[in-house]
């Protein structure tokens, strides 16, 4: 499986989406809203259980720069409502 990291300058745009969401890092709903997105048929809840490859960690991990599952960065930037292509570090 292919792994992604956000640019540093895809960063910046991932915290100003974030900010303007307005919910906390450690809010259950983005983890809910990316494995609704990874896996539309399961019943996810903001207190989990989320979807494979979706958990505190990898979020933590998206947030910080640092490479996660490639599908797990394309539902966060969608949850994000950034476009994957341009904050992905090339």
């Amino acid at each position: 499986m292919a792994s992604l990291k956000a640019s540093p300058q895809g960063l910046r745009q991932i915290k100003q989406a974030r900010a303007d969401r307005g919910w906390t890092i450690n809010d259950g709903r983005w983890l809910m809203a990316a494995s609704q997105i990874l896996d539309p048929d399961g019943d996810w809840q903001e207190s989990g259980p989320y979807a494979y490859g979706c958990s505190f960690s990898s979020w933590e991990r998206f947030l910080s720069g640092i490479s996660i599952r490639e599908d797990s960065f394309i539902a966060f930037c969608q949850v994000l409502g950034v476009d994957p292509e341009t904050v992905a570090e090339s």
